[in-house]
């Protein structure tokens, strides 16, 4: 339900009219940092149940067309997260328990559209919808030093609603809250610089 509305609030940015600003295109950079919020099932051997908070940070390049749209691609590390798992049935005699501790690391690629809409000379609000790629890291180490660790990864979409506010010259400061499919939410102060 949040994408769909997401996706009709992104098409009425694109046909509603500038306000008073001036007109802004080309290449910019944006830097971010923030926390991520993950519940997830990764589905790996561990039966790896996600639920925890950490400092992520996002780096971002894109081409602005006008005042109204963007494309942009992204490199988001989400840090590292502690999760419970259960017992592989191959490590049940190196486990104290049916559960285990387990550590993820996630990173993630970002394609973005992201249209704005300005809201006065220097505000404006935006949106951002595109697709991700996840990759993660699960590693457990056992009661008897043994590790286990595997390799995830999974695509899935991105989407998110911002403000932003233009500082002085091509310097702007933002407001951030992303979404990477219904498992990971992230909140974000961030710096642009358009070129």
């Amino acid at each position: 339900m949040h994408c769909r509305t997401l996706l009709i609030a992104c098409f009425a940015l694109l046909l509603a009219l500038p306000a008073a600003a001036a007109e802004s295109r080309g290449l910019y950079v944006n830097a971010k940092w923030g926390e991520s919020d993950t519940e997830a099932s990764v589905g790996d051997i561990f039966d790896t149940v996600i639920d925890g908070d950490a400092d992520s940070t996002a780096y971002e390049v894109g081409w602005r067309l006008n005042n109204l749209i963007a494309f942009q691609a992204g490199y988001h590390n989400l840090g590292s997260f502690s999760a419970l798992s259960v017992c592989p049935p191959e490590a049940l005699a190196l486990c104290a328990g049916p559960d285990i501790g387990i550590e993820t690391d996630t990173i993630a690629y970002s394609l973005s559209l992201v249209p704005q809409l300005p809201l006065t000379k220097s505000m404006s609000v935006f949106g951002k919808i595109g697709i991700v790629a996840l990759q993660g890291d699960v590693e457990a180490v056992l009661d008897d030093g043994s590790r286990f660790s595997e390799d995830i990864s999974d695509e899935d979409i991105i989407y998110g609603a911002g403000i932003k506010l233009s500082l002085i010259g091509r310097l702007s400061i933002f407001y951030e809250l992303e979404y990477l499919g219904s498992d990971i939410e992230s909140q974000y102060l961030g710096a642009s610089f358009q070129f």
